[in-house]
């Protein structure tokens, strides 16, 4: 019931960023408040849900806490929403569940969804609350 991601897990995630920043350009950055809230603030995060019995919901929420936090945060200068959604994937592959990341219409809801999670308020319940009902809604169990 630990499932988190791991030091060497947010390295990838990072290193996806800086590489995302390259292909398309724009700023890569990360400040010390930055690199703490990775490293740290959203493992703990993450954690806060290891008391849910039920395995799916469970990585559900954590799974939320990724994409939610990220875009929200925004830890990098830029990329933000992409690296949300590749930590995310990588993370749920990892405990044996995907998204449809090959739908074009995924692909379209999921940039909508997170463009409006970005402008949310401090504080909105629906920074969380709108990505854990669109993530429990279309993951997949990778062994069905």
């Amino acid at each position: 019931m630990s499932e988190n991601l791991t030091s060497e897990e947010i390295d990838g995630v990072v290193e996806f960023n800086r590489t995302e920043i390259e292909r398309y350009g724009g700023v890569f950055e990360i400040t010390e408040v930055d690199e703490n809230y990775l490293y740290n603030t959203l493992p703990r995060m993450i954690d806060s849900h290891n008391h849910i019995q039920d395995r799916r919901t469970r990585i559900v929420k954590k799974a939320t806490e990724i994409m939610s936090g990220i875009t929200y945060d925004q830890p990098f200068f830029d990329a933000n929403k992409r690296t949300a959604l590749t930590a995310t994937v990588l993370f749920l592959e990892k405990y044996g569940f995907t998204l449809p990341m090959h739908s074009f219409h995924f692909q379209l809801e999921i940039h909508e969804l997170l463009n409006k999670v970005v402008v949310r308020p401090v504080g909105d319940p629906l920074i969380f609350s709108d990505v854990e009902k669109y993530i429990e809604n279309v993951i997949f169990s990778l062994t069905s």
